[in-house]
């Protein structure tokens, strides 16, 4: 699978970049963190095929299982603060939407908040050391405490608010972010593919990301990407590694193309 740092993140540590590299720091749920090689590598290799910044290219993959862009936002402080960072993506979509209505239903809370802050012990217990309240866990957690429809048209929204409001936030972190090669620090999100036809009762969230991202100067929209979904996801979100590639090389060019726009280099 690869060597996790001492921070448990996969790959090299941002304090391992060198002075004269382009440093990316790349966040995402399980769809950043699997594959062979994993997304954020297929994008280095494609960077540098296209000898992009010298082939210099320097990227720290934050990536980890069931996280959300609200967590990449608190990482941020954590891992990036103190560091020079030329390039932070946030990729996901999944997590921000989907994933919010199968455990902890509220809009930008992890998935198993609930569960490890909120349940009784005795529940947890019983969950974790017994075969049958395993299977029964989500008859027997209480998820209807925090008074949440989900699906519902409130709920709709305030899941839409929350994704593009965390987006809007960490793009103004990126801001205090110095730089290692260039003038300032970029941000740049990715708004994934899924398997619609699976999540059809997210349309109307997804319609609305899509539309907004057409407004929203740091989010680009590649949830179209993949058109072969039965031969390219291996469930509603995952994908094969040859659709991997595929939109490694999306997020490469879009990522070339925004700095072709002009030079940005330090002087």
């Amino acid at each position: 699978k690869g060597n996790h740092n001492e921070f448990g993140f996969l790959g090299p540590k941002i304090s391992d970049a060198k002075n004269d590299e382009f440093i990316i720091a790349f966040f995402g749920g399980s769809t950043g963190y699997r594959g062979n090689p994993s997304l954020p590598i297929l994008i280095k290799n494609y960077l540098n095929n296209n000898n992009f910044m010298n082939k210099k290219i320097f990227i720290s993959n934050f990536s980890t299982e069931s996280s959300n862009h609200n967590q990449h936002l608190h990482m941020l402080t954590e891992y990036i603060l103190t560091f020079n960072v030329d390039l932070i993506i946030f990729y996901g979509g999944w997590n921000e939407t989907v994933g919010q209505t199968g455990y902890d239903p509220r809009p930008g809370y992890p998935l198993n908040f609930f569960y490890i802050h909120d349940e009784p012990h005795w529940k947890k217990i019983l969950i974790e050391n017994s075969k049958i309240f395993r299977h029964l866990q989500h008859k027997i957690v209480n998820r209807e405490q925090y008074d949440q429809i989900v699906y519902s048209k409130t709920w709709n929204q305030n899941i839409i608010n929350n994704y593009f409001n965390t987006l809007y936030k960490a793009n103004l972190f990126t801001k205090i972010i110095e730089p290692n090669l260039m003038e300032k620090t970029k941000f740049l999100s990715f708004y994934q593919p899924f398997y619609l036809d699976r999540v059809k009762q997210i349309m109307p969230i997804h319609k609305a990301i899509k539309e907004k991202s057409k407004s929203t100067p740091y989010l680009y929209d590649i949830s179209d990407l993949i058109t072969n979904f039965d031969e390219s996801f291996t469930d509603e979100v995952h994908v094969n590694q040859k659709a991997r590639v595929e939109i490694a090389k999306t997020i490469s060019e879009l990522i070339i193309k925004s700095y072709n726009e002009k030079s940005n280099l330090k002087n």
